[in-house]
Parts: structure tokens; sequence; C-alpha cells
């Protein structure tokens, strides 16, 4: 068993790192934490900043700034190695929680997912997010309870939705009477969430500043462009691996042997689910929790009296599975376009000292300048704020794209008219590129 352990890890390793070095476009989230890395770095002096963002990302990322790595491959091998790091918590957690076949399943699922590779590669902070509260799992399962707290509180300050695997692990623990070990863990918790809020009171005089900010994003923004119906994610896991509908009798062999992974599990994914804003980069939050309670419901099940007639069923659902890799795994693979040359030679064309403003993160990639962003908190919805952006720059970076309106929200669009036809007057336009109806343009003040 150790051997075809070791065999799938490797196997793992493998497909993430050639993800890895794909050559791909830095997406527009990656580019705001790697920005936000820089300002830390640098206090603020280089990099940008939003408010609604966790912190726990970034600031991994600090060190290589500091030691002049360059922040891209630094986060790709961070992330490997954290990626890394889920497939073997999968695997010792489902081996101690349902014994050794499952732990082999579970590896096997993680191990080999193209969804939980690509969005590794895409340097975001859903992987390190449930790295850390599957760290709170294992820990658990050698009662190192502090310990299980601080890793839980690193995921929540990860991901803030994750704060959730406090509450599952309290009602876990609980649900079993352990009374003062809940206690040591809610004290582990703390520890980090306290030091996060004294600085969001010293920041914004607001100790859940950036939670609330973050929580009415993901509530309003881009709505319209995301919304879906309540199957939308248990659809995406089948597409993923028709082994995950085992997950579903795993919920019960969970409840008997591990309620952690099964309370964390339910928690997120209902959350997920409830969520009005669904996209499929959200998944690798659930996912690992999932493939522990499938392989824990398959392995149930072929050791049951109907093994003989599983094996049949086995080979079947494998070679389904291996047809949902290769398929998987081949679109994820050209998902993205390759890094356009002709934007990114706007992007980098930043003089040193310039004071920059810009509607896309993405400038941060190309300079170590510090960047006004004009896309937030609420432009174009508030007109005033963007021509007030306008006043901390001497160069602006441009796409209407960026800053998109709901179909159905005239003020904004209204406000949007009058902000390029006010950007028309009174600044010079030196160069644009267009991309189908989206403009990328560099202004200068006139």
């Amino acid at each position: 068993m150790r051997k075809l352990a070791f065999l799938l890890l490797l196997a793992g390793t493998m497909l993430r790192l050639v993800f890895h070095l794909l050559d791909r476009a830095i997406g527009w989230d990656a580019s705001v934490y790697l920005g936000m890395a820089k300002a830390i770095a640098s206090f603020g002096a280089q990099g940008l900043w939003e408010p609604l963002r966790p912190l726990v990302w970034p600031l991994l990322l600090v060190p290589f700034h500091w030691l002049h790595i360059p922040l891209i491959p630094a986060a790709h091998a961070l992330q490997l190695l954290i990626g890394i790091g889920v497939v073997w918590l999968v695997w010792d957690i489902a081996r101690a929680s349902f014994g050794e076949r499952a732990g082999i399943w579970a590896l096997a699922f993680v191990a080999l997912s193209p969804l939980l590779a690509f969005y590794e590669h895409q340097l975001l902070t859903e992987q390190p997010a449930v790295f850390f509260a599957l760290l709170a799992v294992w820990l658990l399962q050698r009662s190192f309870f502090v310990g299980a707290g601080i890793a839980a509180s690193l995921s929540f300050l990860t991901k803030f939705p994750m704060g959730l695997v406090l509450i599952a692990i309290v009602l876990a623990l609980w649900s079993r009477k352990q009374w003062a070990q809940s206690v040591l863990f809610g004290a582990g918790w703390a520890i980090p969430v306290t030091l996060f809020l004294g600085l969001n009171w010293v920041l914004y005089q607001n100790p859940v500043a950036a939670v609330i900010a973050a929580n009415d994003v993901i509530k309003t923004s881009g709505l319209w462009l995301y919304q879906e119906g309540l199957l939308f994610y248990a659809r995406e896991l089948v597409f993923e691996n028709l082994f995950l509908v085992f997950a579903i009798p795993g919920l019960l062999v969970a409840w008997r042997r591990n309620r952690t992974v099964l309370v964390v599990g339910v928690f997120v994914f209902a959350y997920l689910v409830t969520l009005p804003h669904k996209e499929v980069r959200f998944l690798p939050l659930v996912l690992p929790f999932v493939c522990i309670l499938a392989a824990a419901g398959w392995t149930q099940l072929r050791s049951s009296r109907f093994k003989k007639a599983l094996t049949l069923i086995t080979l079947l659902l494998v070679s389904v599975w291996s047809v949902q890799m290769l398929r998987a795994g081949t679109y994820d693979a050209v998902y993205e376009n390759l890094p356009d040359g002709a934007q990114n030679a706007i992007f980098a064309n930043v003089a040193k000292g310039e004071r920059v403003i810009t509607t896309d993160p993405r400038v941060t990639l190309f300079t170590d300048a510090h960047l006004e962003l004009l896309y937030y908190p609420l432009f174009p919805d508030n007109l005033t704020l963007g021509i007030d952006v306008l006043e901390k720059g001497d160069t602006l970076y441009f796409n209407p794209c960026d800053v998109p309106c709901a179909p159905t929200a005239s003020v904004c669009q209204q406000n949007l008219v009058a902000f390029e036809r006010l950007l028309n007057m009174t600044w010079h336009r030196e160069e644009t590129i267009y991309r189908g109806e989206c403009s990328y343009s560099r202004f200068t003040r006139s």
C-alpha cells in the first residue's frame, strides 16, 4: 500500500508540475495578491491594496520580495508545495479515519484531479485555505487542539468563508462531549484572528471591516455573470469524477468514524451551494473533503456482501474516471490564452516613480510602482469616487470592460459614459489596443 501511495503522490506531483510550467497569463485575483505582497513588503510604497482581501497568502509571498526573488515563480513553487501537502493530508486523514484502502482511493481522487491542479497553478487562495483546513483536521486526529485551532484560523485568514471550519469543528467536538478540547481549539483559533482584528482596527477603525467588505463584494460584484442553480456544484463534481457520488454513503460512514471531516465538508459545501455567486474555482475549498468522503463510502460498499458484483462496476467506473481526467486535463491545459504581448507591452510602459491609476491589477506584474485602483470600491456605481481617484495619479490604464455594469444598472452605465467623456476631455490617450469589445488604453494627464 505504501508503494502505491508513493506512486500516486509522485503522479500527482508531476501533474501539478506540468500545469505550473505552462506559459499562461496571470489572472486578475492572482495579480491582486502579488501586488498586495509588494505593498506589505514595502509598507505601501509599491504594489496595490484591496481591504477586502485576506492576508495570509500575500504574507507568505513577502519574504520572496524582500529577497528580490521574482514573485511569480516563487508563488508557483509555493503553491506546488502546498498542493503536494493537500494531497498528503487527504491520504493520511482518510487512512487514519477509514483504513488503508480508503486512504489509497482518496489519494488517487485528489492526486489525479485536473481541477485541483489547474486552480493551483492559477495562484489563488483556495488551495492554501483548504490546506490549512485539512491541517486542522489532521492535528485534531492527533489531539493537538491548540495547533488545530491556529491552523483553522489561518484557513479563515486565507479565505474568509473558511471561518465555517471553526463552527464545524466546534460542533463536531461538542457532539462527542469534548468540552475542554473545544475551548483549547477556540483559544488556538483566537490567536491569529486577534492579531488580524487589531490590524483592521488600526487600518480601518473597524475590526471586521475586511470581512464586511469581502462579504459585500461576493454578494453583489458581477452577480449577473455568475448566477447558477443549486445543483451547479454537484453537477461539476460528477463531471470531475464519477466516483465522487459515493460521498453520499460516505456521510454515514464518516458520522461513525470521523465527524469532523463530515461536518467541515457539509458546512463548506452548503455555503457554496447557497451563495448566489457560483464559480468552479471555489470548488477546491471542498473537493478534498468530498474525495475523503467518497473514498470512505466506496470502500465501505466494496467490503460489503456485494464485493464480487462491485468488481465489474469498479472497472467501469475507473474507465469512466480515466476519460473524465483526460477530458478535463486537456481542456484545462488549453483553457486560457497565452499572455497577450501587446497588452503586456502597454502595462509594462510605466516610468519609474510614476503615479499610476489602473482598472486592471495586472499592471502590478510589470512594475513596482504604487497603484491606485479605479475599480474599487464602488466605481462606476459612484462617479464621484472615480473622479476623486483621478486626482491621485499621472498615468491611467483604463479598460471599460474591467468595470462592467449590470444590464439593468442604468445609473452605472450613465456614470461610465460620463467618466469616459471626462477622460477624453482632460487626459491624453497615448495608446490603445482592442480585444473584441474591450479596449486597453494608456492615458496621461494633459
